[in-house]
């Protein structure tokens, strides 16, 4: 029981860290997509 509850853990531990480096992922993608739309404003 021990072992599965560890697993649990892990698992959980990592699914958050994907989720967080897939947010941080989109949230560049959206900063690189206004600076795109600035960079054809100005021309």
């Amino acid at each position: 029981m021990e072992e599965y509850y560890n697993l649990r853990i892990l698992f959980f531990v990592k699914r958050k860290r994907i989720g967080i480096s897939k947010n941080l992922f989109l949230s560049n993608l959206k900063k690189q997509k206004a600076g795109f739309i600035r960079l054809f404003d100005r021309s």
